[in-house]
């Protein structure tokens, strides 16, 4: 896939970082020979946003700088690679601890690329959080204290493929607008709250549940659904009226949608449209 690319002068870079010093914050550029200068330090209090690459091996050391940052509003992992899915980075998990301890002003949290296998439950003290990225990441399950993010807007947990299961109370997230749950092929279901989140426009996969579990009428209460939609495990809808009820052809902002069902464990047939 071509895509667009361009070099910014030197000049409007260094432009760009004299204006956005007070507030913007590069640990890349301040990180040399293994300390922060202390011109860093002295104006961390004003800073509300940070970027910084990934290192193969991060250590809490390296983060102690954002300690002082009591104000921060974006805290953006930077994956060097262009494949993360293919490299891990490792965080120590003494980071994301003192992070949420104490960056409580957090509105956009990315951990992108890391080998993540969990978060802490303390991360519902997060309470103006909007954004957060975890694609790519070997997380598993996600603590039930998620669901008390009631700010957040996106929540990508695209390459994911280590998930096997959602917070049964995510229909708490009120205010959730993207959920990017693909390439998750670990994750078989879905839980029944998903059809509370009527705000939705991202959900890229939807499964069909067995028995009691989701139903795919539950489909009729996401009326704003846009882009693609990959539907999974058609063979549990029982009832013809209820894929009827699913309200799909009134969701005039797909452009792709995607069905499968398996037939004996095997899958016999995928259509798309």
């Amino acid at each position: 896939m071509n895509k667009s690319k361009y070099v910014m002068h030197a000049l409007i870079a260094d432009l760009a970082r004299s204006v956005s010093q007070e507030i913007c914050f590069n640990l890349d550029d301040s990180w040399k020979g293994g300390f922060i200068h202390e011109h860093t330090k002295l104006g961390s209090a004003k800073i509300r946003h940070s970027a910084f690459s990934c290192h193969r091996y991060d250590i809490s050391k390296r983060f102690e700088v954002y300690n002082e940052m009591k104000s921060l509003r974006t805290f953006l992992a930077l994956p060097i690679s262009s494949s993360p899915e293919n490299y891990f980075y490792h965080l120590s998990g003494k980071v994301l601890t003192e992070l949420v301890h104490k960056l409580r002003r957090l509105r956009v949290l990315s951990l992108a690329g890391y080998s993540l296998v969990d978060l802490p439950s303390s991360i519902c003290a997060l309470k103006h959080l909007r954004y957060l990225n975890l694609s790519y990441t070997a997380i598993t399950r996600l603590p039930k204290s998620l669901s008390e993010l009631f700010n957040l807007q996106t929540l990508n947990l695209h390459g994911c493929s280590e998930l096997v299961e959602l917070p049964s109370d995510i229909g708490n997230l009120i205010n959730l607008h993207y959920l990017d749950i693909s390439d998750t092929n670990s994750l078989q279901e879905m839980p029944l709250q998903i059809s509370k989140l009527t705000y939705l426009r991202l959900l890229p996969k939807f499964i069909v549940g067995q028995g009691n579990g989701l139903g795919i009428k539950e489909l009729m209460k996401l009326p704003h659904l846009q882009g693609q939609l990959w539907i999974i495990g058609l063979q549990n809808v029982v009832n013809v009226r209820d894929a009827e009820l699913s309200g799909l052809h009134e969701k005039l902002g797909l452009d792709e949608l995607a069905l499968e069902w398996i037939d004996n464990f095997q899958v016999s047939r995928n259509g798309g449209e």
